[in-house]
This record gives C-alpha cells, sequence and structure tokens, in this order.
C-alpha cells in the first residue's frame, strides 16, 4: 500500500485511527455545507422536543451530501456477557463498544432485571465469531452463556385499566391519571405496535390553568403532555411483563389523560403513570410470547430427503412449504444439489443445525436462513420457556 496525503473524489483510500466512526457513517471536510445544514437541522429538531412536537424515535432526516446509510433489522440472537474478573471488567467494555462501533448489526445492551450485559447478534455465527474476537484477538478475559432466541410478547386479550400516579420526587409532588386499554394489533407477519393517545380536551385544562388562557398556549400544553405520555407508553414497550421481551403486535389506546395543574402534573409524572399503566393492562392481557419465524432453503442430495424433511417437519416444528429442484448452473448461495427443501421452521429450532444437517446428509447438506416474522408460540411451549427463564443464562 501507498501512502498518500488526501484522497479526491472518485478514488478509493483506507484511512487508520478513526475511533468514532462506524459502518454507514459519510465522512465530510468539517468546511462542508452540509455539516452547517445538519446542524442548523438538528437544532430545529431540539427545539421541537423541547415544545413537545417531537419524540425520541424521530430519525435525522438526510440533509445535503449523505451516503444511504445500512438497514439493519432487529436482532434475534443474544447471550449474556460477562468478565471473568473484576480486572477484566473495563478491557471488556471497551472491547464491546469497539466491535459495537464496527457493525452495525451487533446489539450491546444491559439486562435491567438481572444486570447482565447481553450481546445480540443476527445469527448463531455471527455472535459466535465475535466472542472469538474478543477471547483470541483481543484477549478479553470474559465468559459468555447459552445462546438464546429474542421473542418478543403481545397482549393475548383486550385489558384496560385507569391508573393514577401520586408520588413526592425530591420534595415536591408530582401526580397524573390516565385509562390505557391494550388488545392485540393482528395476527400477521408484522411485529409493529399501534399506539394511539388522546390528549386532553381544552375544556378540561381551563379550570386548572384559573379559568382562562392563551388558546395558543393551551394547545402546546395538550401537546406536550401528548408527548410525555407517548414517551412514556414507549418506554413500557421495551419491556413486557412475561420474559421481559420487547412488545410487539399490539394496540394501545390512552384516554381520559387528567391535569392536575403544572406544578404537579409534569412531563416526568405523565411517563411514569403511562408506563406503570401499560404494563399493568399488559400485564392483565394474558400477554403471550412470540418467537422468529425463518425460511429456509436446505439443498441435500436427493437420497437424504426424507431425512431433512422428518427432521424439519418433526423434531424441529418446521412446516415444508415445497421440494425444488435447483439451478442446473449450480449458481447461487446453496451451490449444487438434488433437491432443495424449502420451509418455515421457529428459529429456535435452528441451533445448532449446521451439525445436524452434515450429520444427516453425510456432510453433503447446506442451507440459507432469513428471519421473515413472528408466530405465536403455544401455551405449553410458553410455560417451558418461563420455566427455563427462572434459571441463569
Amino acid at each position: 500500500p501507498e501512502e498518500i496525503g488526501e484522497c479526491t473524489s472518485g478514488h478509493i483510500c483506507v484511512v487508520l485511527g478513526l475511533k468514532h466512526t462506524r459502518t454507514g457513517d459519510t465522512l465530510l471536510d468539517a468546511r462542508h455545507p452540509t455539516l452547517a445544514a445538519k446542524g442548523a437541522a438538528r437544532q430545529q429538531q431540539q427545539q421541537q422536543a423541547q415544545r413537545g412536537h417531537g419524540s425520541r424515535e424521530t430519525k435525522e432526516a438526510a440533509v445535503g451530501l449523505q451516503l444511504h446509510g445500512i438497514d439493519v433489522p432487529p436482532p434475534v440472537f443474544f447471550c449474556a456477557v460477562e468478565a471473568d474478573s473484576p480486572q477484566d471488567e473495563r478491557a471488556l467494555a471497551e472491547a464491546l463498544a469497539s466491535v459495537e462501533l464496527e457493525d452495525p448489526s451487533l446489539r450491546v445492551s444491559a439486562d435491567e432485571e438481572t444486570g447482565q450485559t447481553l450481546l445480540s447478534g443476527m445469527g448463531e455465527l455471527h455472535l459466535e465469531i465475535v466472542r472469538d474476537r474478543l477471547v483470541r484477538q483481543m484477549r478479553v478475559g470474559a465468559s459468555f452463556g447459552a445462546m438464546r432466541v429474542a421473542y418478543r410478547e403481545m397482549a393475548g386479550a383486550a385489558a384496560s385499566v385507569d391508573h393514577e400516579y401520586a408520588k413526592e420526587v425530591a420534595g415536591k409532588p408530582a401526580r397524573a391519571a390516565m385509562r390505557v386499554a391494550v388488545e392485540p394489533a393482528g395476527d400477521g407477519g408484522e411485529a409493529d405496535n399501534e399506539i394511539e393517545v388522546a390528549a386532553p380536551a381544552p375544556a378540561e385544562l381551563l379550570p386548572a390553568m384559573g379559568g382562562s388562557a392563551d388558546p395558543a398556549r393551551v394547545a402546546e400544553l395538550r401537546e406536550s403532555i401528548r408527548a410525555a405520555v407517548a414517551e412514556g407508553v414507549g418506554n413500557a414497550l421495551f419491556r413486557g411483563t412475561v420474559l421481559g421481551f420487547p412488545v410487539a403486535r399490539t394496540r394501545i389506546r390512552v384516554d381520559g389523560v387528567r391535569f392536575f395543574g403544572a406544578d404537579v402534573s409534569t412531563p416526568a409524572a405523565y411517563r411514569a403513570c403511562a408506563a406503570q399503566a401499560v404494563a399493568l393492562a399488559f400485564g392483565a392481557s394474558r400477554p403471550a410470547l412470540l418467537e422468529p419465524v425463518a425460511r429456509v432453503a436446505v439443498a441435500c442430495p436427493e437420497s437424504h430427503v426424507g431425512a431433512v424433511l422428518g427432521d424439519l417437519s418433526g423434531v424441529r416444528r418446521g412446516r415444508v412449504l415445497q421440494l425444488m429442484v435447483p439451478d442446473p448452473s449450480g449458481a447461487g448461495a446453496l451451490g449444487s444439489a438434488d433437491r432443495i427443501v424449502d420451509a418455515e421452521v421457529p428459529l429456535s429450532a435452528m441451533l445448532g443445525y449446521s451439525s445436524v444437517l452434515r450429520s444427516l446428509t453425510a456432510g453433503c447438506g447446506s442451507f440459507t436462513m432469513e428471519v421473515t416474522g413472528f408466530g405465536a408460540v403455544t401455551t405449553q411451549q410458553q410455560q417451558q420457556l418461563v420455566k427455563e427463564s427462572q434459571g441463569s443464562y
């Protein structure tokens, strides 16, 4: 490689020593007008958020010159990781921050209930590679838990609660009240939630505001309350009540929001009240677990098709969609094979499938897998998962 002093348009180069960049970033000259435009746009978003017109999930809009980023789906596998000794904790934290910066499909998070550090990725092999990098390349003293699948939780039936939050915070009273109703949002493959927040009517705010107020001030207060409640609902949906997985495919409606005065009905009070109310309503809805479902294509010799079909549809609770003849040219990720089995299989059943497939096909089989959605688990499976979760992972 040749060391150069600058790189102009149309050229490809390697830059060493960057500590705060990650995959998908666009690097520009500090004097580029795009940076000034993005700074102004960010300042405008912050001002809107302070006025109650923004949310913490608002994505920064692309301004000027910016390459298209990488769309990364949410991770579906995770494992716990912990330092072998107190002396290794700092090195582990720095190493995890480094690999997370390099790999946008990797997530590092902390379990609030157990205090464990969780490492989430796109697949079993993905996390195994990261683990080898941490231990062998970065020489971090760490232990890793068993590989687990990231489930989702959804409301099993309609339920509602009327909840009032009344607490003294830092010597000051805080009070808010509202009604929250939850129900299943459908049985499709999408895992999105549907959230509807009804702000207090102007007539409900006027008595607490002295009977008369500027309409603009009332509208601003209503929007501020709505934004705070919406943020509290969003916070509650990050953790369900069954196993602590994110809530999905659930419809949440908030109404009956009450205002007790600007001194006690603060945004923080509404956020806390909304989070508590959603948790109570969700817990009363007989919540169910959703497991990720993968579209699996298995290529194997014709003599082993029966064994592969029996394993997928029996042991792995899969649903075989079709049996295909591969492309005669042998092109593609699966290469050349006599038959390709196309099936939908719960992702949890695919853990360790590589070694099983080698055994079933005498080392001649291969497969590809892509997560396509989520499906409900049976009551018996859910009870078993809850029982297993009572131990450590």
